[in-house]
C-alpha cells in the first residue's frame, strides 16, 4: 500500500504517467481477498466477494486500482467485529463500474462522513485507538478521481459501512448519487 501511495504522489506531480492498460476487475478483486485473507482469518472475519458476469474490463492503471481495494478491504477487516463478514462487490451500473466494500463495523456519524476522505482525518472513535495515518481514504479518492471515477461513503446502524468506488466503463463518466443501502 505504502508503493501505491508514493505512486499517487508521483502522478499528481508529474513524474509518473497514469497507465492506461485494459484489465479485468474480476482478478483484482480476487489478488485483494487473497492478500488480506490472513489478516482477516487471524480476526475469524470472512470476506466474501462477488463480481456479477457483466462487468467489463477496465482501462486504467490495475497496481492503483488494486490498491484503492487493499486499503478498502484492508480497513473493513480493521474495523469488522471478530466472527463478522466484510462484502466486496464489483457491478455495473450505468456507465460505470461500481466497487462496493461493507462491513458491520461501528456507524461513522454523519459529520465524520464529509472529511473522511481528507488527509490525515481521523474521526474521533478512531484516534488513539485504532492503528493508521488517516491519509489511506484520501489516496483512494486521487485514484478514483485520477481515473474519471469517484468514491463516497455510507454508514447506517442497519447496513454497516459502505464505500463506493465508481469507475469509467471505456473512460465514459455518468454518476448518480445514491442513497440506498449498500450490496443490494
Amino acid at each position: 500500500m505504502i508503493n501505491t501511495y508514493l505512486d499517487v504522489l508521483r502522478l499528481e506531480a508529474g513524474s509518473r504517467p497514469l497507465r492506461r492498460e485494459n484489465f479485468n476487475i474480476r482478478d483484482t478483486v480476487s489478488q485483494a481477498k487473497q492478500v488480506l485473507e490472513p489478516l482477516a482469518q487471524a480476526s475469524k472475519i470472512t470476506v466474501v466477494t462477488e463480481v456479477t458476469a457483466d462487468v467489463p474490463p477496465l482501462e486504467g492503471d490495475p497496481h492503483l486500482i488494486s490498491g484503492v481495494l487493499l486499503n478498502l478491504l484492508s480497513n473493513a477487516v480493521k474495523y469488522t467485529p471478530n466472527g463478522r463478514e466484510v462484502k466486496l462487490r464489483a457491478t455495473v451500473e450505468g456507465n460505470m463500474v461500481l466497487v462496493e466494500v461493507q462491513n458491520p463495523g461501528p456507524v461513522i456519524p454523519p459529520q465524520e462522513l464529509a472529511h473522511l476522505f481528507q488527509a490525515f482525518y481521523r474521526g474521533r472513535e478512531q484516534e488513539g485507538t485504532t492503528a493508521g495515518w488517516g491519509i489511506g481514504l484520501s489516496f483512494v479518492k486521487r485514484i478514483a478521481e485520477q481515473h474519471g471515477g469517484k468514491v463516497e461513503a455510507t454508514s447506517n446502524a442497519e447496513s454497516g459501512t459502505c464505500f463506493r468506488v465508481y469507475l469509467p466503463v471505456s473512460g465514459l463518466y455518468s454518476v448518480r448519487n445514491h442513497n440506498e443501502t449498500c450490496l443490494r
